[in-house]
């Protein structure tokens, strides 16, 4: 503004001297050219102003720029950009803002300059003035082709303002449509936040009743399996007990009460003589067979019985004696006729189950269970040409019957066994009641029997031999047989060989006996 002021006192003194020349006749002469200077001054002051008026304006527009670009800063992302853009923008024409007022004020020099020697040259002659004034005009053509330029930078400069003002603009916009689309997304996402809330508090909810369930279902099967193992490693110390202590039977100090106790104590106990002890305290070295006998029945057997003539030195019992046959040492009953009797001792050991095996050989024509044509219901009689295993007294209790038939192929078939079936035969007669279905039935005569003569090609009871009408090999799988005892006893065992005719015409020759208890 002081600029200004400056030119409007410069111009108006110009002004004055010319009115005071006029009124001077002598200086009109001289000075008839200063209206031309004064104009041309006027016209420079007021393009300086004008010039200085759009400059401050200009300057306006770019502060509120500068104001527009501040706010934008706190815009989005890409609004940042811009801003960063028009910025430089701003500076770039901030730079020729300064360029154009130092141009300016080069011109304000120039016109100080003028007016001093306007002032210079008031006292000079017409033809200096004339000089001064072609001098002047050339000076003001040169600034006014500076101005023009001057105003065509401005103009370009105004372009460029409005430019960047259409620019913000359309930045605002894009702002504020960024803005709206931010609320709505933020909107959503806080609608799709708390929905995923609820969701993961409903799974976290499931997931905990579930893991709960889990937790309940794992901890009782571990407690099942802990109790598991428990009975296990009850069952392993009872073992390791067993194996670890002393068993008893191996010495008669210590003995068993039964092959069985030998066995529970040591599984893997082999067969062998053990000690064991009666209920009347005695004690006896006892054969134990920890083996599967009896057709597969589990070991801790103790054997009453073994008899094998085959073998060398062997002797028959007492109440049997000992016979040649058939090149064959065989035991028969030490009776002519009728039944001998043989107790095999049992050491009063206590016992319910009875299994073994018995092989002999037919001699002449016994009769099975027909000896009278009909069965004998009295085991304390003699009942069957055979041999007849019981146990007690008063009467005799039964455990197994082994009966000698007459043939497969005769037609007294009162004499044969229940088990042959001989066509266009009678029926054979059955074992008493007593007996029931324990017993083995065979006969060493596939053909018609002959009186006189061992079958010692055929043993008795060995479960083989046997004719086409015979089933006796299958009936109770012999050779061995199993009796399972009503209750526990310590009786000995009592064996009977009984045929009801002579010896010249009938005969049980024994060749093996062997029978165990548990």
């Amino acid at each position: 503004m002081e600029c200004e002021n400056s030119v409007y006192r410069n111009a108006n003194e110009v002004i004055d001297r010319i009115q005071v020349k006029k009124k001077n006749p002598r200086a009109s002469n001289e000075n008839k050219e200063e209206p031309k200077i004064a104009f041309f001054v006027s016209t420079l002051a007021v393009i300086y102003t004008s010039v200085l008026v759009f400059v401050v304006s200009v300057v306006l527009s770019v502060v509120a720029i500068i104001l527009v670009s501040k706010y934008k800063d706190d815009s989005i992302a890409s609004s940042v950009m811009l801003q960063r853009n028009t910025t430089q923008e701003f500076q770039a024409l901030q730079i020729q803002f300064e360029d154009l007022q130092t141009q300016l004020n080069n011109s304000n020099s120039q016109i100080q300059a003028l007016q001093s020697q306007l002032l210079k040259y008031k006292d000079d002659s017409i033809a200096s003035s004339v000089m001064l004034q072609r001098n002047t005009t050339q000076e003001f053509q040169a600034l006014q082709i500076q101005f023009e330029d001057l105003q065509t930078q401005l103009n370009n400069s105004n372009s460029q303002i409005q430019a960047l003002q259409s620019q913000i603009f359309r930045t605002d916009k894009q702002v504020g449509i960024l803005q709206s689309v931010l609320t709505d997304s933020n909107e959503d996402i806080q609608s799709q936040l708390n929905e995923s809330i609820v969701s993961y508090q409903l799974q976290l909810n499931n997931s905990n009743l579930e893991i709960h369930d889990l937790l309940s279902d794992t901890t009782q099967a571990i407690l099942t399996q802990i109790n598991s193992s428990n009975v296990e490693i009850q069952e392993l110390q009872s073992e390791i007990e067993i194996l670890t202590r002393p068993c008893p039977g191996s010495d008669a100090s210590q003995p068993a009460s039964s092959c069985q106790q030998v066995l529970n104590c040591k599984p893997d106990a082999p067969s062998d003589h053990y000690f064991i002890i009666s209920e009347n305290s005695a004690v006896e070295s006892r054969y134990c067979n920890m083996n599967r006998v009896c057709g597969g029945v589990d070991g801790g057997w103790m054997r009453v019985v073994q008899l094998d003539t085959r073998e060398s030195g062997s002797l028959c019992p007492v109440g049997l004696v000992g016979v040649l046959e058939s090149n064959k040492n065989l035991c028969r009953s030490s009776s002519s006729i009728g039944c001998s009797q043989v107790f095999f001792e049992t050491n009063n050991v206590s016992y319910d189950q009875v299994c073994g095996k018995i092989i002999a050989y037919q001699f002449g024509s016994t009769d099975s269970f027909g000896l009278n044509g009909s069965p004998i219901d009295s085991i304390d009689e003699m009942y069957l040409d055979g041999i007849s295993l019981t146990y007690g007294s008063n009467p005799r209790k039964h455990i197994w019957s082994f009966a000698a038939a007459l043939d497969e192929v005769s037609t007294m078939n009162s004499n044969s066994c229940p088990c042959i079936h001989i066509k266009n035969a009678a029926d054979a007669t059955p074992p008493p009641d007593f007996v029931g279905s324990d017993y083995f039935c065979d006969t060493g005569s596939t053909d018609r029997f002959t009186n006189g003569i061992v079958y010692g090609d055929d043993p008795l009871w060995d479960g083989a031999g046997c004719g086409p009408a015979n089933t006796c090999c299958s009936l109770n799988n012999p050779p061995w047989f199993f009796k399972q005892i009503q209750s526990p006893t310590t009786s000995n065992i009592e064996m009977r060989v009984c045929h009801n005719e002579g010896r010249v015409n009938e005969d049980i020759l024994i060749e093996q006996i062997e029978i165990f208890i548990r």
